[in-house]
């Protein structure tokens, strides 16, 4: 019997855990959940009660009297899960077997943080997920398995990271019996660049240039567009008279007319704010207020007072 420590969250985490309960040979001695993390209910708490298993939240995962409890379970491997803390030498060097990282994006080319987000940013056609052996690094570990598939026409953040969880926990589930029988082969990690992005690295801190193509703005808001969910990473941005909203959705705007100055409001109807961009018009269709609340463009133009001849800006 393999003893298991468990440092994750969100549903990800779940679905996991309910992976490893169907292994007779896996021990799930104890999971640690990140307390701002919870969730409406803290549903990975819920879970643990339900299947009796051990839980704690806790902010400190490296901090020595989680090292010590965690020590004194002598686990064989500790499984770090949609986990937003870096784990420290001390409690890599616990486990006898190893320390696995899920990565939900693929390495070593989008390491980092909310890598959905820059890759479709990036207007990548391809993604993928790792588990990985954790190092001293940011996801820099020897990959274990890793598996590749298409980006969708119009993919949000919010679309890419739910598919990439469920590929993930799938890929988990038929590679874990290996893992745990020691007959698993390490894919190894792919040749290429390795990038790590950070948030520091959105352009302009999430607020749209308009002298951008429309191809490239739309990209940039379904890269930072998680809703419905809270979003947690950077919000796409634009302002008008010192007031921000935040873009959803835009499309092309195919009209005859001569180009106004980038930026400019070419047309305010109730379903879309028409503005001036690089190569053409784009459509805002779906955006949120500056108190994140969904508002149909219209409403939000009129209560702005914003109409044909503004010009929106970074800042």
């Amino acid at each position: 019997m393999l003893k298991v420590v468990v440092i994750g969250n969100l549903t990800v985490v779940i679905h996991a855990l309910g992976v490893m309960r169907d292994f007779p040979n896996c021990d799930i001695r104890l999971v640690v959940s990140h307390p701002s993390l919870g969730g409406i209910g803290n549903f990975v708490q819920k879970w643990c009660h339900t299947h009796g298993i051990e839980h704690c939240s806790e902010e400190q995962v490296n901090s020595p009297r989680m090292v010590e409890r965690i020590g004194a379970i002598a686990p064989d491997y500790i499984f770090s899960i949609y986990n937003p803390t870096i784990l420290r030498p001390p409690l890599l060097a616990i486990p006898t077997k190893a320390t696995i990282n899920f990565h939900a994006g693929p390495l070593p080319s989008y390491r980092g943080m909310h890598t959905f987000s820059w890759a479709i940013i990036n207007g990548e056609r391809e993604y993928g997920v790792a588990w990985h052996l954790v190092d001293n690094g940011i996801d820099t570990g020897e990959v274990l398995f890793q598996r590749m598939f298409p980006i969708s026409a119009g993919e949000t953040a919010l679309s890419l990271s739910q598919r990439s969880f469920d590929i993930g926990v799938d890929l988990f589930r038929e590679r874990l019996g290996a893992l745990l029988d020691g007959t698993l082969v390490p894919s190894g990690t792919p040749p290429g660049p390795s990038v790590c992005y950070r948030r520091a690295d959105v352009p302009n801190g999430g607020l749209i240039d308009f002298s951008w193509p429309v191809e490239r703005i739309d990209r940039f808001v379904r890269g930072l567009n998680y809703h419905p969910a809270p979003n947690p990473f950077v919000l796409a941005t634009t302002h008008f008279s010192g007031r921000a909203f935040h873009p959803l959705k835009v499309v092309r705007i195919d009209r005859p007319g001569e180009p106004g100055r980038l930026g400019q409001v070419c047309g305010v109807e109730e379903h879309q704010i028409v503005v001036q961009a690089a190569d053409g018009l784009v459509g805002i269709t779906e955006l949120l207020d500056d108190r994140r609340r969904k508002r149909r463009p219209g409403v939000l133009a009129e209560a702005l007072g914003l109409k044909a001849g503004c010009v929106l800006g970074l800042g």
